[in-house]
């Protein structure tokens, strides 16, 4: 079952009218019609009452307009806790480089990335090629 087509559905529900609910969507009637004709005959249940002027809703559709919300605050759920989760991403970069001129650049660099993705640990290890391979050994 399609996501746009709860949402389609309780737009009609919230207007009162196909008619109102397509304007308010953006979309065409009969376009808007087709869907709702798509939902029922995927429930396999009449989930409107057609009238002259406005729809009421079945026994079907009052338990599918129930559902429909708690389907909807589910995803937005679902689609804040994803994007704060993908946004408090931890992870160390650990970058070694023999003291040099290309050392300055290498932190002004860091300090970029640094802004750009607060959450990262940034280690910058500089020394001999013994210290190096000592401190970007660490941890590991």
């Amino acid at each position: 079952m399609e996501i746009r087509l709860i949402q389609s559905f309780l737009t009609v529900v919230q207007e009162g009218t196909i008619i109102a609910a397509a304007q308010k969507l953006n979309i065409s009637q009969p376009s808007l019609s087709m869907q709702m004709k798509k939902l029922e005959d995927e429930l396999g249940v009449q989930l409107f009452e057609r009238g002259k002027h406005r729809i009421t809703l079945t026994e079907a559709g009052l338990i599918f307009h129930k559902r429909g919300h708690e389907i909807m605050r589910l995803v937005t759920i679902t689609e804040e806790e994803t994007s704060s989760a993908a946004l408090n991403i931890t992870t160390t970069l650990r970058i070694g480089a023999n003291k040099t001129k290309v050392t300055d650049y290498i932190a002004a660099a860091l300090k970029e990335v640094r802004n750009a993705f607060p959450n990262t640990k940034i280690e910058m290890i500089s020394g001999d090629s013994q210290e190096l391979l000592f401190g970007l050994h660490q941890d590991l």
